[in-house]
């Protein structure tokens, strides 16, 4: 082989490979240079390399963050925990970590390990939704259908009225102006792929469906909030019609590389709050995890179908 051939088969084989990377799921929502410093998730990066057998201080965390998020699931058709209780408040890399850690290893697409490898720790130090992936394992277990709540629970009526609840405490320097502009389109965006209607209620003291607030750390539901660049917001099935965000975040309607956008937020709550359950498509609005200045402002095909299905419209 010739010296100029070579190079090229060099110089193809490097490309190929740097599209892979880019365009991996689990490369492409990194951003863990610009969240290590001030993050809830930031113990993962301290246990980086740690698998079974080892003992090492802060695994506990560990197991408190899989255990939330819903992976200490056993691996038979029970919905239980698998020896989580037990488990949990120790810093030993049992059998039952590395199990949870394959599972969200799977969920993610990552090389499945069982180890905290760098893929693995940098995936979980990323701001994420704080519904839990619990609910899409026990869906796709009980119905074959991991895009619903499990039962599939969802509106009654056509016509949801939204308020800003009476305790909500949005940020300092955040207008409410602000705030209800990023909302109202989102709630538009799922309009224009539905047959749902929405109407802004300024009193919030009057009934309505749905109530936006901000909150900080514990605020009565479960989990509480964890402060910025953790759990950004949750919301709640139908038909509670909570959607709660961490007033700890930067908010932004623009948001620069270190701000949490809104609409794209708000957009993904209120899929949770119609009866979506997380997707784990990368483009899609309903994907867990949001980088810091990551914006999603359109519903892919995926979540489109999905929010249609449940409510038995035609295929759009």
């Amino acid at each position: 082989m010739s010296t100029m051939t070579l190079l090229r088969v060099l110089a193809t084989t490097f490309l190929l490979v740097s599209l892979v990377v880019i365009n991996s799921p689990t490369f492409a929502v990194g951003h863990t240079n610009q969240i290590s410093g001030n993050n809830p998730f930031g113990f993962v990066h301290q246990l980086k390399g740690a698998r079974r057998g080892q003992s090492i201080e802060g695994l506990r965390d560990v197991k408190q963050y899989l255990q939330k998020f819903g992976y200490y699931l056993n691996d038979d058709n029970k919905d239980t925990y698998a020896n989580v209780d037990q488990n949990d408040d120790d810093d030993e890399f049992d059998e039952f970590l590395e199990a949870a850690i394959k599972r969200y290893q799977r969920t993610y697409r990552i090389p499945v390990s069982g180890a905290l490898d760098h893929a693995t720790t940098s995936q979980m130090m990323i701001p994420r939704c704080g519904v839990s992936d619990h609910g899409v394992i026990l869906a796709l277990r009980r119905f074959g259908d991991d895009r619903f709540f499990p039962g599939k629970p969802k509106w009654n009526k056509n016509h949801l009225r939204y308020k800003f609840g009476p305790k909500s405490r949005p940020p300092a320097g955040l207008k409410e102006a602000t705030i209800k502009a990023a909302v109202d389109k989102a709630f538009q965006s799922w309009k224009n792929v539905t047959n749902f209607t929405f109407e802004y209620v300024a009193s919030r003291t009057a009934e309505a469906e749905v109530e936006i607030s901000f909150y900080s750390r514990d605020h009565g539901d479960n989990p509480p909030f964890d402060g910025p660049n953790g759990t950004l917001a949750h919301a709640f099935a139908p038909r509670a019609g909570l959607i709660h965000y961490d007033a700890d975040e930067k908010w932004s309607d623009d948001p620069s590389p270190m701000e949490v956008d809104l609409e794209s937020l708000g957009l993904h709550e209120i899929g949770h709050a119609l009866g979506l359950l997380h997707s784990y498509y990368y483009a899609a609005v309903m994907y867990p995890y949001f980088g810091p200045g990551q914006v999603k402002r359109e519903l892919q095909r995926i979540e489109i179908e999905a929010i249609r299905d449940l409510y038995n419209l035609p295929s759009k």
